[in-house]
Order: C-alpha cells, then structure tokens, then sequence
C-alpha cells in the first residue's frame, strides 16, 4: 500500500513538472488540488486501518484468533481463546452433555448404547486442547493449568482437577481461585477436613480481600 502510494504520488508530481507553464493563478490552484486530493487519500487510508482494526479487536475471538495467526503458540492468546469459548452457550450446554456422559458411564452404560458420543465429545476435547497447549506453552504461566483445572471439576473429572489445582498452587501458593476451588473439590470428594484446610488457606493468603470470606463463609454454610 505504501509502495502504491509513493509510485502514485511520484507519478502526479511528475505530470505537473511536464505541463506547459500555467498562470500564478493556475498553479496555485493545482496546488491546492494536489493538497486536497493527498489529504483525501490519507484520510481513506487512515479510515481502512481503522476499520481493519476494529474487525480484529471486535470480539474476544477475533482477537486472540488473530494473534494466534503469528502466534500459534502464544499461551496468553490459547488460554483466553479457550475461555472465550466456554463461556459461549453452545459450549456451555456441550459441558453439561458431557457431564451428563461421564455419570453414565460411572454407572456402567456402555459406549455403544450412548448416542452421538462423539459429536458429545468433541467440544470438549476442544478446550482441552487449547488449553494444555498453553501450559505446554509455558508451565509457569498458571492461568490455562487453573482454568482447566475447573473445566475438570466443573465436568467431574475430580480426580484430576485435583492434581491441576495442587499444580497452580505449588507455582503460585498465593492463587485464591484456585485454593478457594480446591476447598470446593475437596467438599465434593467427601474430604470435609481437607476442605476446611483449603479454605483456611484461602483466607490466610488473601487477608484483606472481603470477596474471599464471603465465599468461604458460603461455602462453610452449605457444608453444613
């Protein structure tokens, strides 16, 4: 575009230095053409890069889809692209679907009497996926670790949601979320005293954060 700019400005300067000689009055107002009709091109370029920039920063994935473009394996780029997507009602109702599977296959239905497994499937090993390319990405960014670690509980898949949690906190000991999910889990597995160590964490780390002691006190209350 630039390229093409030069060579058409460089052009129209040449063709006013091979015309006839005109009037002071002529030049001055080819002057003011040529002034006139450099503003209006800039201004239409201006104007396209703005509006090819809007389209990129429009939504959450056109952003990150867009970084990943040069990027592919940015994990900041992965792991909200990821989030994006869960937070997006097709996927929302893909989590429950699997959820769904997981429990019938606990209670021993077999695959081939489950319908669209597959089609059930796919969504969510699709997170899972961007997901641990971020981690892989890299390790000490504990964002995607975190974030999977509660697609995994929020499924059922506790037992590893557990590993992913005691991961992100041995990075990151100070990681309310993630000690305040964990205290949550261990409800869910039945460990009512690992819970209460968690939370004790949670509150210890986060001293002057009046949101940590309203969950915890929620979370208290519904133990109970």
């Amino acid at each position: 575009l630039c390229l093409g700019l030069a060579f058409g400005g460089e052009r129209i300067w040449n063709w006013v230095r091979q015309r006839p000689s005109a009037s002071p009055r002529g030049e001055q107002i080819q002057l003011k053409s040529l002034v006139i009709f450099g503003c209006m091109l800039w201004v239409g370029v201006f104007s396209l890069r703005t509006f090819l920039q809007c389209q990129i920063w429009k939504n959450s994935f056109t952003l990150w889809g867009y970084q990943l473009l040069f990027y592919p394996d940015e994990p900041v780029a992965l792991n909200n692209l990821a989030t994006a997507y869960r937070d997006k009602p097709f996927f929302q109702k893909a989590e429950e679907d699997y959820r769904t599977l997981l429990q019938l296959e606990k209670e021993g239905l077999k695959d081939e009497a489950i319908k669209n497994k597959e089609k059930i499937v796919h969504p969510f090993e699709f997170l899972n996926e961007l997901y641990k390319k971020a981690i892989a990405a890299d390790p000490q960014y504990v964002d995607p670790t975190y974030n999977l670690a509660k697609l995994y509980q929020d499924v059922g898949r506790l037992s590893e949601a557990l590993d992913l949690y005691h991961t992100v906190l041995k990075i990151n000991p100070s990681y309310k979320d993630a000690q305040f999910n964990l205290g949550r889990l261990y409800q869910q597995l039945g460990q009512h005293s690992q819970a209460v160590v968690a939370y004790d964490q949670t509150i210890a780390a986060n001293t002057t954060n009046a949101e940590v002691y309203v969950n915890v006190i929620k979370a208290y209350t519904e133990a109970l």
